[in-house]
């Protein structure tokens, strides 16, 4: 009679003086208690006891199915994973690699309110069984829920008298910029670099989206509306006497500093500072029209200064002449 923990009977035949023998093997880990009787021919019995202990040597594996070693743009707080063990007993997890750990589940049950950061993380789930054998699997996952910042710097809300306008964005992340593109009243979809002139040769009003995302495909966008027309009666319009008094009205707000000996050179340059120091007040367009009129008209307003030399000449001669004639007199 063979008891291993009561479990097991067997009958055994044998000669009297013979060694008889049986293989126990067992799964379940631990102690093994053995009794073991002998009986005659007549009847009598007596028994034995003994024990012996199984170990359990197999770890448990443990799989990480959620989060993967990959980016996230929202919050990650659940933790689930996988275990394959014949005796499971319980898990737990780390977010600093078993230097602090959560509290003790039954094995098999999912981790739920996990605190992620923004950046690296790095979480592992520990399992034992019931022998105490212990394993583990980290995963590491970034988290990045921050959107980029995004400011139009150019166009701006206002009215453009150019064909070209420049299309001038800023945009800055933690973890870089992937794209950057725009949309011209809900038409198609263009990628640049940030900073493109783009010409315009119809005019109208141009309701323009900017787009960004960065390498977690956070995406922000900001939106102006500008409109681009001619100059008022410009020229080629026929009415080439308008367009004449306008830029007239123009150029005299500039020749204020403007001598006698300046050339077409020395024009440009003061008028160039004007420009610049002008664009804020949203006349650059304007500027750049009286700009173009020194280019085209510049023997023009050389002919009115030279006209305006002579005429001051004049005055000073008239002047001094006065002058002297009423010295002469007293």
């Amino acid at each position: 009679m063979f008891l291993p923990n009561g479990s097991i009977e067997l009958e055994m035949i044998g000669v009297v003086g013979d060694n008889v023998y049986y293989n126990f093997t067992s799964s379940i880990s631990g102690r093994h208690n053995i009794t073991l009787g002998c009986k005659d021919v007549v009847g009598n019995t007596n028994t034995t006891s003994s024990y012996i202990n199984v170990t359990d040597s197999i770890y448990p594996i443990i799989n990480i199915t959620y989060p993967r070693n990959t980016t996230y743009n929202i919050n990650v707080s659940n933790l689930n994973y996988t275990i394959t063990e014949l005796y499971p007993d319980s898990c737990w997890y780390s977010r600093n690699r078993g230097i602090t750990n959560s509290s003790r589940v039954t094995a098999g049950i999912n981790f739920t309110n996990v605190t992620s950061i923004e950046g690296s993380n790095n979480w592992t789930v520990y399992c034992n069984d019931t022998s105490n054998n212990i394993n583990s699997t980290t995963i590491t996952f970034h988290k990045d829920t921050v959107y980029p910042v995004l400011n139009i710097i150019s166009p701006i809300a206002s009215n453009y008298y150019s064909t070209d306008i420049l299309f001038n964005i800023s945009s800055t992340d933690t973890y870089g910029i992937s794209n950057r593109w725009y949309n011209i009243n809900n038409g198609l979809n263009v990628t640049f670099d940030g900073d493109e002139l783009l010409s315009f040769s119809s005019d109208g009003s141009f309701y323009t989206v900017f787009w960004v995302n960065d390498t977690a495909n956070n995406v922000i966008s900001a939106n102006v509306t500008f409109t681009k027309s001619n100059p008022p009666n410009s020229y080629g319009s026929g009415a080439a006497d308008d367009y004449y008094e306008y830029v007239a009205d123009l150029f005299a707000n500039y020749t204020s500093n403007i001598t006698f000996n300046d050339t077409i050179e020395d024009l440009e340059e003061k008028i160039q500072l004007e420009i610049e120091s002008y664009k804020k007040e949203q006349v650059y367009e304007w500027s750049q029209s009286l700009l173009r009129f020194v280019h085209t008209r510049g023997m023009v307003i050389l002919i009115s200064l030279g006209f305006l030399a002579v005429f001051f000449l004049f005055f000073i001669l008239f002047k001094k002449e006065k002058e002297k004639s009423k010295h002469l007199n007293t």
